[in-house]
């Protein structure tokens, strides 16, 4: 039996809750903000003070070749980077795909992984329809303001989310059959791969507008996915911040970044370093 044969609910049946007691566990005082990484870290590797990240291995959607500014700062962090190029095949080819991935990468001993796209017309349309069905909001209150786009290619994009998102509106309370409404495989092996992730208890960083739209449908169908999920950057996309808010999912950078690669959540892999080596020298003490 394949993965997509249990569906998205059969795999979020699988993710369970972070260790409480782990992640309570922490040095006496005032938390900071990296007190609190440190007690995520803490809460999801189930072990207080949190272990070092020795494998962080990044997934970066869409593309079959990472920019160059993406493996120099993935060698500066000692992260490993996978490519995976944009995906063909129905919505549960993409299911199998993104579980795959993670097993793969999980039985090789990554300790965390780092989860973006490259935002490309289609899968960022189909991320924008996906929250803009799951959030009740507008078409044109998903759209990038400013220069980011074109005024024409602005109207042409509000017009395939609002066209999109009248199709799909009727499947909202399904995640496979709004899943198979929107119709982007690759979408759907980002939102299985963080599932598949939680399951098998391993810590994500989300990258950008894709990304978050992925951990939007995975939280529909299991909310304790969220608890296995920190934002690398708020972004500033209305996509990537409208899916956050509902997930009310905590963001480790404010960056501002176009979430189009993996920079904020490479960075963020630095941050994640230096709250586990804090808390490791404070807890000696």
């Amino acid at each position: 039996m394949t993965a997509s044969d249990l569906g998205l609910a059969g795999l979020g049946s699988d993710v369970a809750w972070p260790d409480a007691e782990a992640g309570r566990a922490r040095v006496a005082g005032d938390a900071t903000a990296l007190d609190d990484l440190a007690a995520w870290l803490a809460g999801v590797q189930g072990s207080y003070p949190p272990n070092d990240l020795g494998r962080v291995r990044a997934l970066l959607f869409g593309t079959a070749h990472p920019q160059a500014a993406t493996i120099v700062i993935a060698d500066l962090v000692g992260a490993g980077v996978q490519a995976v190029a944009p995906l063909s095949g129905a919505v549960t080819d993409g299911i199998d795909t993104g579980v795959g991935l993670v097993d793969t990468l999980v039985d090789e001993g990554a300790d965390l992984l780092v989860v973006g796209a490259r935002c490309t017309p289609a899968l960022g349309t189909a991320a924008a329809v996906a929250v803009s069905v799951l959030t009740d909001t507008e078409p044109v209150k998903v759209l990038p303001r400013g220069t980011v786009l074109d005024p024409q290619t602005w109207i042409q994009q509000a017009l395939d989310v609002r066209d999109r998102r009248r199709a799909a509106m009727g499947a909202s309370e399904v995640p496979d059959d709004l899943l198979e409404a929107l119709g982007d495989t690759d979408l759907a092996a980002i939102t299985a791969c963080l599932l598949r992730a939680a399951a098998r208890r391993t810590p994500v960083l989300i990258d950008g507008p894709v990304a978050a739209a992925a951990a939007l449908l995975a939280h529909r169908v299991q909310p304790r996915v969220g608890l296995w999920l920190r934002a690398a950057d708020r972004g500033e996309d209305p996509v990537q911040q409208l899916a956050i808010e509902r997930i009310d999912l905590p963001t480790v950078l404010d960056l501002r970044t176009s979430g189009s690669g993996l920079t904020a959540g490479l960075v963020a892999v630095s941050v994640l370093r230096a709250a586990v080596a804090e808390q490791r020298g404070s807890a000696d003490v």
